[in-house]
């Protein structure tokens, strides 16, 4: 997932790869490794978008974050919140 974001982070948002790996090693450090399984039930339009929605389920998130369309469609998931950036950011903002 690490690999992911970095790749995004230099991709799409041009960040400086010596940059990238500093946040993903800031994410590391306060992150909670799961390594129960989440069977996903639920047809994903992307398959490599599986095994990070079952962690994120796994790891009982109240939101997922994306800019995937198709995902961005299905607005929840078994009860979690499907948001893009900007929905997170309002949604948390006015609180919940």
């Amino acid at each position: 997932m690490l690999d992911e974001l970095a790749r995004i982070l230099t991709r799409k948002f041009r960040m400086p790869g010596e940059l990238a790996q500093s946040y993903g090693e800031l994410i590391e450090d306060a992150a909670e490794v799961i390594t129960k399984a989440f069977p996903i039930t639920t047809p994903i339009p992307d398959p490599d978008d599986v095994p990070i929605l079952a962690a994120s389920r796994a790891g009982e998130a109240e939101c997922f974050v994306t800019g995937g369309k198709a995902l961005l469609e299905l607005g929840t998931l078994d009860g979690m919140l499907i948001l893009s950036p900007r929905q997170f950011w309002e949604h948390y903002r006015l609180g919940r």
